[in-house]
């Protein structure tokens, strides 16, 4: 499997870059919670899956967004690692579904939202994003 990266620029590194600052994203359609150093759900994604395989399969410009976030707890670079097993793992699941590789997008934030004071739980957040071609 070809492994992709995807670098997220936060709204304020875009201030005074001249750069617009992205469209309002919608609300994440489902998030997957973790316990702390483990790369085990909570609960049992299957549940979340599903629906969000067939609203992505449901039209052509249909995207999978997912976003890892972890706490403050560890090094960055451990932090990073744990959430990239994470994004991996559910990718994996996703695909096996139907959903075609090329129609996910991860993005590892590891702790730093955590560090702006946005919700520390270790998660991943999944969005449904239509996306133009």
């Amino acid at each position: 499997m070809m492994r992709r990266l995807v670098i997220a620029a936060c709204l304020c590194c875009l201030a005074g870059s001249g750069l617009a600052a992205p469209a309002a994203r919608p609300a994440p359609a489902a998030v997957l919670t973790f316990e702390r150093d483990s790369e085990v759900p909570r609960e049992d994604p299957q549940p979340l899956i599903e629906p969000l395989v067939a609203r992505t399969l449901a039209a052509s410009g249909n995207w999978v967004s997912l976003e890892a976030h972890t706490d403050d707890h560890g090094s960055r670079e451990l932090n990073l690692a744990l959430g990239q097993r994470r994004l991996d793992a559910l990718e994996r699941e996703l695909a096996l579904k139907g959903v075609p590789i090329q129609h996910i997008r991860c993005i590892n934030h590891g702790e730093e939202a955590a560090e702006r004071g946005i919700r520390p739980d270790p998660r991943i957040e999944i969005r449904i994003e239509k996306i133009g071609y």
